[in-house]
């Protein structure tokens, strides 16, 4: 975070946020830390740079606990030239326009954004609607995990109430205060503030209608020292939540679930040159169908900026072969309207490499909408070269020899409206496509019966 100063006057902040390598935590990503010292080198709030220098003790620090000490060196010093760039261009708008146009400008940004919230609350019933969240485990025990939301509609205020969920874990998935905000205003921007045509993107008024309840010491409001590595995990299982929370308000509010995880399974080990191999890319899923269509293979909402690592990409960088690449027959839900397919990607490893998996959801598939039914969950599945298969979900520092192969399987999204309601063309055209199989198309879509 960079303070902009036009002379001596305050009068904005350029913030950039972005992943790190490593940070010196148990591992280079952990599933399985039971207390925050365990995740990384803590550092508050300290300054990198003085007056735009760089504060040499600081960084010396920072680099000394990480174990791809380049990378984050590099990764630093592009966010602080980020930030740099972003005040420099921040100035020279306030220099051609003036302050009070600048600021007059903000202000209706600003007014802009909660109207336009306003209006799209306001067109939903009032009420109170609940859902129940689901997580496979914690990564440090195996129950599965399961906790109540609710939305409430007031005219054009609405309230997220996460007051009632369990207490923190005892493995790393649970939400900071902050990060619970932020996930659920990513989601409300989702529904509300940056769809349809002309949409923007989200400013601070988009979220004043917004009001984020939740209780000291539960998993989204945990206190140091509990364990938050996997922050982002329970927030998509309530960004799935509140969504299906709120399809008792409409059949036309949200689309059904999704397979509401990003897959993430990340590999490391040793190169030819002696640095440290890290590949790790979040992979999309099956999104839910809708009353207007079927759904789409996208990203979660919480990533939904991201890219995929094209599989030529990691090969090059990587000692992996990939084997498969495609849509898993099958996968969606089926429906009215179908979900968006799930995937499933093989590769075999060339070298000896150590894994961590944050695999999610690999029990409970997406919800559905007006009879549409599930799309497939998630999975992890490794074969060993002696023949042997594992079947995995949280893991930390699992070592995998050379000759084995990854098999990872991105889950489908939920149905809407029952499957014998889908038109014939439509069937046909999956079938066609190899999106479903025949059994599926005859004994699930009636097709030719």
């Amino acid at each position: 975070v960079m303070p902009i100063f036009d002379g001596d006057e305050l009068v904005a902040f350029a913030a950039n946020k972005s992943h790190w390598t490593d940070i010196g935590a148990n591992s280079f990503y952990c599933s399985n830390t039971t207390d925050v010292f365990q995740e990384g080198v803590v550092l508050p709030g300290v300054k990198v740079m003085k007056r735009g220098v760089m504060n040499d003790d600081v960084y010396r620090m920072i680099i000394a606990n990480s174990r791809a000490p380049q990378a984050v060196s590099g990764d630093l010093r592009a966010q602080i030239s980020s930030c740099r760039v972003g005040a420099q261009e921040l100035l020279r708008i306030r220099a051609r326009y003036g302050k009070d146009l600048f600021e007059q400008s903000i202000n209706m940004m600003i007014e802009q954004g909660e109207k336009k919230v306003r209006a799209r609350l306001e067109t939903i019933p009032d009420g109170r609607y609940s859902a129940v969240c689901h997580m496979d485990n914690n990564g440090v025990d195996e129950d599965p995990i399961s906790f109540p939301i609710a939305v409430e509609i007031n005219g054009s205020d609405v309230i997220i109430d996460l007051s009632d969920a369990p207490d923190a874990q005892r493995g790393p998935t649970n939400c900071p205060l902050p990060s619970t905000v932020s996930g659920v205003r990513v989601a409300i921007a989702m529904l509300v503030g940056s769809s349809g045509e002309g949409g923007e993107i989200p400013n601070e008024g988009h979220f004043r209608p917004l009001t984020v309840k939740t209780r000291l010491g539960s998993m989204f409001h945990p206190v140091e020292p509990q364990p938050c590595f996997l922050y982002g995990w329970p927030i998509m299982s309530a960004m799935e939540g509140l969504y299906e929370a709120l399809s008792a308000a409409g059949d036309e509010i949200v689309p059904s679930g999704s397979a509401a995880d990003i897959c993430g399974v990340m590999l490391y080990g040793a190169a030819a040159s002696g640095e440290v191999v890290v590949v790790a890319s979040p992979m999309p899923v099956g999104q839910g169908a809708h009353a207007g269509g079927d759904g789409a293979t996208l990203f979660v909402p919480a990533l939904s900026q991201s890219s995929l690592t094209e599989c030529e990409v990691q090969e090059a960088k990587v000692p992996v072969v990939f084997e498969r690449w495609e849509f898993t027959p099958d996968s969606a839900g089926a429906g009215k309207f179908r979900g968006g397919l799930g995937w499933e990607f093989h590769y075999r490893l060339l070298e000896d490499m150590t894994m961590i998996s944050v695999i999610e959801r690999t029990k409970m598939p997406g919800w559905t909408q007006r009879g549409g039914q599930p799309g497939a969950t998630n999975g992890l599945f490794v074969d060993y070269p002696d023949g042997t298969t594992t079947e995995l979900t949280k893991v930390t520092d699992l070592k995998i020899p050379k000759g084995s192969r990854v098999r990872v399987y991105c889950g489908g999204g939920g149905g809407y409206g029952a499957p014998a309601m889908r038109a014939r063309n439509l069937v046909e055209a999956d079938l066609r496509n190899g999106l479903i199989s025949p059994e599926a198309a005859r004994n699930v879509y009636q097709l030719g019966v």
